[in-house]
């Protein structure tokens, strides 16, 4: 199973749970079966670059940046995924995250296409990711104060 070298944001266990979720089954186990570690000089670690950005344009610049990355390296290995509808919907969908960078008040634009890609999700989850989205200009304050940014 060959693990996409281009992507920056895709990591192996989730690429590898795409792999098995398409040609096999999951399963959730209550037990872990491996310690995790984390030391000094880890190069990936619990803490998430969004954790770190105070400023709201960035934070969505790179949350779309990595949507985009997803569904690219999708689109990259296909013959992983060959459903046909699969990969319109990979294609459809960079184009849909390209479209969002262009977006700086509200729009939508697509709506529906958002809630197909997350209908999975919890609907909090989604409801605030469809504000950052969507409508940054609303969700830009909310930001702000959430994380404590003076204007």
């Amino acid at each position: 199973m060959p693990l996409p070298k281009k992507s920056n944001y895709i990591l192996h266990d989730y690429w590898t749970a795409l792999v098995v979720s398409k040609f096999g089954k999951m399963a959730y186990l209550e037990e872990p079966q491996v310690k995790y570690r984390q030391h000094f000089d880890n190069c990936i670690g619990s803490k998430r670059r969004s954790d770190e950005i105070q400023n709201f344009d960035e934070m969505r610049e790179l949350f779309i940046e990595v949507k985009r990355d997803h569904f690219k390296t999708f689109m990259q290995n296909a013959d992983c995924f060959e459903d046909d509808e699969m990969q319109n919907l990979n294609k459809i969908s960079y184009q849909y995250f390209q479209d969002l960078k262009k977006v700086k008040k509200w729009s939508f634009k697509n709506s529906k296409l958002f809630w197909r890609l997350y209908q999975y999700e919890n609907f909090k989850y989604g409801l605030q990711n469809f504000l950052i989205l969507h409508m940054p200009r609303l969700a830009k304050p909310l930001f702000n104060l959430v994380r404590g940014v003076k204007h």
